[in-house]
């Protein structure tokens, strides 16, 4: 897990980061531990909603703690910070990924610098290319 230095300049470089927005990634290293099972779908603003309304949970603050329009309901959920992903989480009956296994699920065991390989590709990133500019896209699932 982790990025080498030079890996790291090249992507700073490639999508006009500073530099030291990576300084928390080197070195590479390689981290063993149990296999894990990450959920393929984020979760929904109707996730979100009915875990607010069955425990009594403080909504995120766009909602207002009304239903989730239909237009919005399969976006994933936004605006909410750890504590709550962690709650919602428990609720669920999961739990958060840590920092080694989120990577392992992003990067692979090759060690690919995104999801989709190795080259940067925006068009595969949710929200931009022509899955619609600036906006989320449906959480799928």
């Amino acid at each position: 897990m982790g990025t080498d230095p030079e890996e790291a300049e090249a992507l700073a470089r490639e999508n006009a980061y500073h530099p030291s927005w990576f300084s928390g990634e080197s070195p590479r290293r390689t981290v063993e531990g149990p296999t894990s099972v990450m959920v393929r779908f984020p979760v929904t603003n109707a996730d979100y909603h009915a875990f607010c309304e069955a425990t009594g949970h403080p909504a995120p603050p766009h909602s207002q703690r009304s239903a989730p329009t239909a237009k919005d309901a399969r976006l994933p959920v936004i605006f909410f910070n750890k504590a709550d992903a962690e709650t919602y989480a428990r609720w669920a009956g999961k739990r958060l990924p840590t920092e080694a296994e989120w990577e392992k699920a992003a990067r692979g065991t090759d060690g690919r610098v995104y999801p989709w390989g190795m080259g940067s590709n925006r068009s595969c990133a949710t929200g931009t290319g022509t899955r619609g500019e600036g906006r989320t896209s449906d959480a799928g699932g």
